[in-house]
Order: C-alpha cells, then structure tokens, then sequence
C-alpha cells in the first residue's frame, strides 16, 4: 500500500508542478469611461452586433470555465438580456456563424456608462487550440440597448450592423476564465505511475 501511495503521489506531484494550469485565457480589461460599443436590437440604430476575437495557444487546449464581459445597458423593455455566443473561426479570420460551440445569456443590469461591471457567465467547455469569436447580440428584442466598453488591449474587433455593413473596432473589454488541459506529457507521468502500482500488485 505504501508503493502504490507513493507512485500515485509522485504522479500527482508531477500533474500539479505542470506551469500555469489556470487562470485567464484572456482578460482584456476595460475602459469604464462612457464609451463602448454598441450591441441592440433592429428598432436601435439599425441594429447591431459585436464579434470579439481571441485566440487559444495552448496545443492541449483550454477548459473555459466563465466567460466575462464588462458594459452598461441603456434600454431593455422586455427583459431579454444579451447574447453571448462563442464561435470558431472559419480559417479565414472570421466567425463561423453556422457553427457555435455554446451561447449563454448576460444578464446586463449595470446602467452606470462610467462603472465597471463585469457580468461573468459559466461556459464549462472545453476548447482545443485555434481561434475563436465573442458575438454579442440581443436575444430576440428590437428595442435592446446595451454597450460593451471598450478595452486597453486584445486583439480589434468588428461591429456589424443588421443591413451587413461592416465597422473596424479596437478591442472590446473580455475576460475568460479557465484551465489550461493538461498535454500528453503530464498524462504520461499519471500512466506510468498507475502502470508501477499494478506491476508491484503482482
């Protein structure tokens, strides 16, 4: 018993030594100073949509554990929220739209243009390495208003409004929150560990 406590032990060990297995796959942070970009419903200015990229390096990929986004909301009369959909990328540097991997509602109640107020939503996915998209949308009311501050870094975003014109942006305040998943290497170390508790058995 002692053996195989150790060769697990040593195992783990070796897992819980691996760098940097959590923290933020991205934190962009905010500008909370009363400008942003616009996300609403056709009846608001045409309607518009905000898509943020973000890109995972990691080769094992990342388990998202909350998706984070910091705004304010201007007008909202029934109620809906946002919508925050995680999309890949179509190889060609734009969201595959036809493809999601989750959307989760947010629940924008900050209406304070000059406050930051971060509205974090549990995503629990696992992505592997490539490059992805935020949409924010509104969740089916043409009379939407909300806006997402604007960020002092990440990579430029887009706005587009409902006709399909297309608008350049800097990047817009994003957090995501997760793990990173542990690679071949670290899952080696646990194989051959178990695989010496079950010679010693014998």
């Amino acid at each position: 018993m002692k053996g195989k406590a150790l060769g697990l032990g040593l195992a783990m060990a070796g897992l819980m030594s691996a760098p940097v297995l959590a923290g933020y796959l991205v934190d962009n942070g905010s500008f909370p100073i009363g400008s942003g970009r616009t996300v609403s419903g056709l009846n608001i200015a045409g309607g518009w949509t905000v898509f943020q990229p973000f890109t995972v390096t990691d080769a094992a990929g990342w388990h998202v554990n909350t998706i984070g986004v910091d705004g304010w909301l201007v007008l909202n009369p029934f109620d809906n929220d946002m919508l925050g959909t995680l999309l890949p990328d179509d190889g060609f540097g734009n969201p595959d739209e036809g493809n999601p991997v989750m959307k989760m509602v947010f629940d924008m109640t900050n209406t304070d243009a000059n406050t930051s107020a971060w509205v974090d939503v549990i995503f629990d996915v696992d992505i592997g390495m490539g490059d992805y998209w935020m949409k924010w949308e509104d969740n089916g009311d043409p009379d939407y208003w909300a806006a997402i501050y604007n960020a002092p870094m990440g990579e430029n975003s887009f706005s587009r409004r409902d006709d399909g014109e297309v608008f350049p942006s800097g990047p817009t305040a994003l957090r995501i929150d997760g793990t990173i998943i542990p690679g071949p290497a670290s899952m080696a170390v646990l194989g051959l560990a178990l695989a010496g508790v079950r010679r010693r058995r014998h």
